[in-house]
């Protein structure tokens, strides 16, 4: 099954995957393995340079989204005052077997409303 297919069977059945990150992680290095439901932050010295974790809707994939200004595209973390931490802009994932769009706030997943006519793009997501 199409990848887009795939995630949209998830969506109709009411999967969605994980709906909050549990864990929060930060680390100069580089993990080898992300568990599902942690967000890892990759600091340079006192700054975080990368966000990775586990995809949400359980594809599998890991995403690495970059946090430094002098990279495009790049997002922001805003840590919150209950020790959770929210992400902007939202992340809309274009890679084969995925197709999730969703926001992070407060460390949960808030999903984006899949649109009716909607199509799946093929476009440079900065997602590694």
């Amino acid at each position: 099954m199409f990848g887009w297919a795939k995630q949209l069977w998830k969506l109709f059945r009411g999967e969605r995957g994980i709906e909050i990150f549990g864990n929060i992680i930060e680390t100069d290095e580089q993990p080898d393995l992300i568990p599902d439901g942690t967000l890892v932050l990759v600091m340079g010295g006192t700054s975080p340079k990368w966000l990775k974790f586990s995809c949400p809707c359980g594809c599998g994939a890991i995403h690495s989204l970059p946090l430094m200004s002098n990279r495009r595209p790049h997002w922001q973390v805003t840590y919150e005052n209950n020790g959770t931490i929210s992400v902007y802009p939202s992340v809309d994932v274009a890679a084969p077997g995925c197709g999730a769009h969703f926001w992070i706030k407060r460390s949960k997943v808030v999903w984006a409303e899949l649109k009716p006519n909607r199509s799946i793009r093929k476009k440079k997501s900065g997602l590694r």
